[in-house]
């Protein structure tokens, strides 16, 4: 999650906090209608949840239980929410519009370190913070994928080795780039490489990653957020 630490000098730690900061500062926080925001749902069901209650396959009567617990709590705040939870920005990039133009106070993301890309690039106002719930995180990875029917899997092999050789994996964690981790272990490198990562600029606006590590939380079988999405849209947006 990210703020505007001029706006929210102290951003909540809680799911509790959140939801009396919203009700204390109607309209000034929402979230997307897409993968970010289900997945910022789904970190709140699993904190709602005991310890490791919701992982393994997927199982009905687990989801039902906790994603009511989710469904309450939504609820609770929607009148609150930036246009009284009538309707949400449909895109991440819709909603980080709204953060900008000072709508509202929060954003969000899938990559810790955008928040150090948007102010890089100007976007975001420099006073941009990332945070975390003391109740975690969703962490997972990204893949390149080559489909089983592709019609050039040899071309396609030369781009998956592109995208993880030194030159590629070091611009895209340039924060102004992407700022996006590498997959590459940085000591097996030869030393010019190792140098150049490591002159790269420390975070500044982004968490810690050892940080994040800590209140990372697995990732559920996917027919949680297949769920998430059908009951979002027919118990909230109505």
């Amino acid at each position: 999650m990210i703020t505007d630490t001029a706006r929210v000098p102290n951003p909540p730690k809680t799911p509790q906090q959140l939801a009396d900061y919203v009700e204390q500062h109607r309209g000034t926080f929402t979230f997307s209608n897409d993968f970010t925001g289900m997945t910022f749902l789904k970190s709140l069901m699993i904190g709602m949840a005991p310890k490791g209650a919701l992982y393994g396959p997927f199982n009905d009567s687990t989801y039902e239980k906790y994603s009511g617990i989710l469904w309450n709590y939504i609820k609770r705040i929607k009148p609150y929410l930036w246009k009284r939870g009538e309707s949400f920005p449909s895109t991440l990039g819709a909603l980080h519009q709204l953060y900008v133009n000072g709508e509202i106070n929060f954003t969000m993301s899938d990559n810790d370190a955008e928040v150090e890309n948007k102010v890089e690039q100007g976007f975001f106002p420099k006073s941009s913070k990332a945070f975390i719930l003391s109740t975690g995180t969703i962490r997972n990875s990204h893949y390149i994928g080559i489909p089983v029917n592709a019609p050039e899997k040899e071309a396609a092999l030369v781009a998956c080795n592109f995208l993880i050789s030194p030159e590629a994996q070091y611009q895209k964690k340039i924060p102004k780039n992407w700022g996006d981790g590498t997959v590459l272990n940085i000591s097996t490198l030869p030393d010019s490489w190792q140098a150049k990562f490591d002159q790269l600029p420390a975070r500044k606006h982004a968490l810690p990653r050892d940080t994040l590590r800590k209140y990372a939380l697995q990732e559920l079988a996917p027919e949680y957020m297949i769920r998430l999405y059908d009951d979002f849209r027919k118990k909230i947006i109505e």
